[in-house]
């Protein structure tokens, strides 16, 4: 009796888990869309490379250049620009290596999928290096009754061995 007790803990700790599950999937977007306008300035001068200080986010650059680049941002965010179309915008201006990540087209494509199909094709050859490995050490296991019964010579010589060890 004391077994069937226990029994719903794991369900409840079960459901528990999903009920986080869903309430962080609901609550986090939220999050991202209540952000203030300084948040999403901040955010997006951590996203984009300067074009005045080379290798340099917009955020670490400290050129007068970069400093007015940062203040548009912000006064075109407090005005209800949205960040993608001043991400845009700013790409048009300066160029597709104001991105810190490539487009989701062209050869930033090839950036982003390339790193799958490595991977995949990484597990495929473990898989056959596995399963090659694993069929030779099959191969290589020979059971010694076989190999006595196939050499009637060795077979002989054992029963001398062990006659002798009598």
């Amino acid at each position: 009796m004391p077994f069937r007790d226990r029994q719903p803990l794991p369900k409840m700790r079960t459901s528990l888990a999903w009920a986080m599950v869903v309430a962080w999937t609901v609550v986090q977007p939220m999050v991202v869309l209540t952000q203030s306008v300084d948040q999403q300035a901040n955010t997006m001068t951590h996203r984009l490379m300067s074009p005045y200080c080379p290798g340099l986010l917009l955020a670490d650059c400290r050129s007068e250049g970069a400093r007015e680049l940062r203040s548009e941002i912000l006064q075109r965010l407090q005005t209800g620009e949205t960040p993608e179309s001043i991400e845009t915008n700013l790409v048009a201006r300066f160029g597709p290596s104001i991105r810190t990540e490539p487009a989701f087209n062209g050869i930033g494509l090839i950036a982003w999928l390339s790193p799958f199909v490595f991977a995949i094709g990484g597990l495929v050859v473990l898989a056959r290096v596995v399963r090659r490995a694993a069929t030779r050490n099959r191969s290589s296991i020979v059971p010694t009754g076989l190999e006595l019964e196939d050499d009637a010579g060795m077979s002989d010589r054992l029963q001398d061995e062990l006659d002798a060890l009598d």
